[in-house]
Order: structure tokens, then C-alpha cells, then sequence
């Protein structure tokens, strides 16, 4: 089984879509739910690395959550490192991984 790791920048813009969405929506229930949907990205990972589909990057997959949200990741050795957490409906230009 495989190892999941976040990196600090995806890490940090997890918790800024969190935060956005409690703000936007004055209720922490979408938050909530965007984050247990991502525990459960993160297991469906762990026990299958090639889900997610690649992308025009160099050895990057991308998986979505609640359709609205993209994982981005890479696979090395027997872990799997999120390199960015993304809202979907943001300027896909300004993606940074």
C-alpha cells in the first residue's frame, strides 16, 4: 500500500478552500464535506496510485473530488505526493503545482 504526502503549498491551499467556502457559504457543512471526500481520495490512492488521469505535466495525475475540486499529484517509489489542491471553478491559468 502507498503512502499519501501532502506538500506545504497543497496543504495550505487545502485550508484555503476550506476557509473560503465557511466564509461563502457562513456554514462549515460544504467544508466539511470537501475534506472527507479528499480522506476518501486519498484512500481510493493509497490502494489504486493510477486512478487519477494524467495530465499534460510530467508524471502528474489529477483526481477529482465532488467533481468541483482537483488533487493533483505525482507517484514516487511507494508514495504518493499532492503537489495541489484546487477549486475548479478558479481561472485555470492561475493553477500553480
Amino acid at each position: 500500500m502507498f503512502q499519501v504526502e501532502w506538500t506545504k503549498k497543497a496543504s495550505n491551499q487545502r485550508v484555503d478552500i476550506l476557509k473560503f467556502w465557511i466564509k461563502h457559504n457562513h456554514s462549515e457543512t460544504y467544508s466539511k464535506k470537501i475534506f472527507a471526500e479528499t480522506l476518501v481520495a486519498e484512500q481510493l490512492l493509497k490502494g489504486n496510485p493510477l486512478i487519477g488521469t494524467v495530465t499534460d505535466l510530467d508524471q502528474v495525475r489529477r483526481i477529482l473530488i465532488l467533481r468541483n475540486f482537483s488533487i493533483f499529484y505525482t507517484i514516487e517509489n511507494h508514495s504518493i505526493k499532492i503537489l495541489a489542491f484546487y477549486d475548479n471553478h478558479q481561472n485555470p491559468d492561475e493553477i500553480i503545482i
